[in-house]
């Protein structure tokens, strides 16, 4: 809904936030509210995710509203991650 409502910033955010709780449930990675994104990184060890991370704190950090594009290539990261079967 953020997305579609231009709201990427938001929408990114909420995207990897997904992306990390999934990684807890599947007791991969415990979600830390506290950790960065670099910390996750370093716990997830994998360049999908090194990846999908980079887009993410672009999205959710810069000054910038992020743009519909890179919202899209962080989705399409998510989803490469998932079809990977590393979640």
């Amino acid at each position: 809904a953020a997305a579609g409502a231009g709201r990427y910033r938001e929408a990114a955010a909420l995207l990897f936030l997904w992306v990390l709780r999934s990684l807890d449930e599947r007791g991969r990675v415990a979600y830390d509210p506290a950790r960065t994104p670099g910390e996750y990184r370093r716990l997830v060890r994998d360049p999908r995710f090194d990846a999908l991370t980079g887009d993410a704190v672009v999205a959710v950090f810069a000054p910038a509203e992020p743009s519909a594009e890179l919202f899209e290539r962080l989705s399409g990261e998510c989803e490469r991650f998932l079809e990977a079967g590393v979640l």
